[in-house]
């Protein structure tokens, strides 16, 4: 489900003149919050229990997630797909 969420629904939902930027964007993103995830869990798994560290590690950025999604996706109920350019929902 993650793999068609993160990868397949923005290919498909973009145009088809800003997929490949897209799709750059969103793998340096993955990749750094990959990066910095990581880093996070190794230096605090010293310091604290291994469910408080999930808790505070998953949390805010799920809420984050949550946000972004509410605020950035638009609704695309009744909307013509043809006629949707890079300019439509700005």
């Amino acid at each position: 489900m993650s793999d068609t969420l993160i990868l397949t629904m923005p290919a498909e939902s973009s145009p088809s003149g800003m997929r490949s930027s897209v799709m750059g964007t969103i793998s340096v993103m993955i990749g750094s919050g990959m990066f910095v995830g990581n880093i996070v869990f190794i230096i605090c798994q010293n310091f604290m229990p291994m469910d408080i560290l999930f808790m505070l590690i998953c949390l805010p950025f799920m809420v984050l997630s949550l946000f972004i999604l509410m605020i950035k996706v638009k609704e695309t109920k009744d909307v013509d797909l043809e006629k949707i350019d890079a300019d439509t929902f700005k």
